[in-house]
């Protein structure tokens, strides 16, 4: 009894440090990016954006599962093969590779301070996969204090050592830059030592299928969630990106409590079931919409009136990015809702397909924009809103067959069922 009453204690205390954790990175996102903003400008804050969006990305896919594969794998031979680690590091060292020979193609100018600011924070993709194993073996065993710690160098210490550099009147685009290479070193560092720290001869080795299949139904969004900025720094003047990129940050503010909402959620799927997880989904759904609702008018009403004070010249076209942004943020946390719900019930086709399809109808879309010569943030932000309406809609969609197809199954086997019985008692 005791060691269930401490299990439930370290689950709540690690929720409640994680909450913890997110909140103030939230919290301080909104104090430090009106300061960037100033600092910078719209052309040094879309520099900024430019160099470290690719390196992001890749840092999310560039690994094709295997650490979430390999922390399952793990649990059951309480180590990881020296191969498994070597492997990850060599797909690290080809991200690196391809970050350093495509850095030029992904800012539009030819920045050459942009293009190195890439290819310095490129070198560190060769240890993030490894990195990222440690966090998901830290993740995996509920060790949620050394996880947030990792957690604290990408959401909190940047913005507290950005904050500290503006009071001083430090804050530039080399110092932010140099903020941002600092704490990515820490985060790999810190989960590498962890994953280093569980390599064994005869440890655990990578399951393939596991970790493609994962890495399909995760890459899709990943890529979905930065292609914007990805093409904005591609095809437009880093100017047009910094507003962007300030606009984004605006509306993912807007979104944290809704996030907070869909994030509690989970638990609540998982214990329902057919008919019953569907109507949590439904309530918590609803509710999303309505915190939502209210955050966006607020946030609406915040840079309308105090915009020009809290960002300074030549973030003009703030507003209406920010309020396009706000429907696609919508959108997006209401998608939120329908993944845990999906992955609480064990159905992550109709979430990987309805991906699919929606990355195909943004690419399709900004691609027709830009041969027509009207690519802009604006355009653009409403391009994700199309693709995150698409989404939902082809998730419905999938989720009703699925639904009608497992009732006639239900039915066909109740019927064969009840013909055995008739058989038998006859």
């Amino acid at each position: 009894m005791r060691r269930v009453v401490v299990a439930v204690r370290t689950r709540s205390d690690g929720a409640v440090s994680t909450a913890l954790f997110t909140y103030a990175g939230y919290g301080l996102s909104i104090i430090s990016a009106p300061m960037i903003a100033q600092a910078l400008g719209a052309e040094g804050r879309g520099a900024l954006a430019a160099a470290v969006l690719p390196v992001q990305v890749l840092s999310w896919i560039a690994f094709l599962g295997v650490p979430r594969g390999l922390a399952v794998a793990a649990r059951d031979t309480a180590g990881l093969a020296v191969r498994s680690v070597l492997v990850l590091s060599m797909l690290g060292m080809i991200a690196a590779a391809g970050v350093w020979w495509a850095a030029p193609v992904l800012v539009s100018d030819m920045n050459g301070q942009v293009i190195g600011f890439i290819r310095v924070l490129g070198l560190t993709l060769v240890l993030t996969g490894v990195s990222h194993l440690g966090s998901d073996l830290l993740l995996a065993a509920g060790r949620m204090f050394p996880w947030n710690a990792i957690r604290a160098f990408a959401i909190i210490v940047p913005s507290v050592l950005q904050i500290v550099l503006f009071l001083l009147g430090r804050l530039t685009l080399g110092t932010a830059f140099a903020v941002q290479l600092t704490c990515s070193v820490f985060a790999v560092l810190l989960g590498s030592a962890f994953a280093f720290g569980h390599v064994k001869r005869q440890g655990a080795r990578i399951p393939w299928r596991f970790s493609i299949a994962f890495w399909g139904a995760s890459t899709v969004d990943s890529v979905a969630v930065r292609v914007d900025q990805l093409l904005l720094a591609a095809l437009l003047p880093l100017e047009e990106l910094g507003v962007y990129a300030v606009a984004v940050t605006c509306a993912s503010a807007a979104g944290a409590a809704t996030q907070a909402l869909a994030d509690t959620s989970f638990a609540k799927f998982v214990e329902r079931s057919g008919g019953d997880s569907r109507d949590a989904l439904r309530a918590r759904a609803r509710a999303g919409l309505v915190t939502s609702a209210v955050t966006s008018l607020g946030m609406v009403a915040l840079v309308a009136l105090f915009g020009d004070t809290l960002f300074g010249e030549g973030y003009e076209g703030l507003l209406p990015l920010v309020a396009v942004l706000l429907v696609y943020q919508t959108l997006g946390d209401q998608w939120r809702f329908r993944t845990y719900h999906d992955s609480a019930q064990g159905q992550s086709r109709d979430l990987l397909l309805s991906s699919v399809v929606g990355l195909g109808v943004l690419v399709a879309l900004v691609s027709v924009i830009a041969v027509l010569g009207h690519l802009s943030g604006v355009a653009v932000a409403i391009s994700m809103v199309v693709m995150a309406t698409v989404r939902l809609l082809a998730r419905r969609v999938l989720a009703r067959r699925s639904t009608q197809h497992t009732a006639s199954t239900t039915v066909e086997r109740h019927m064969r069922e009840a013909n055995d019985q008739t058989e038998l008692s006859s």
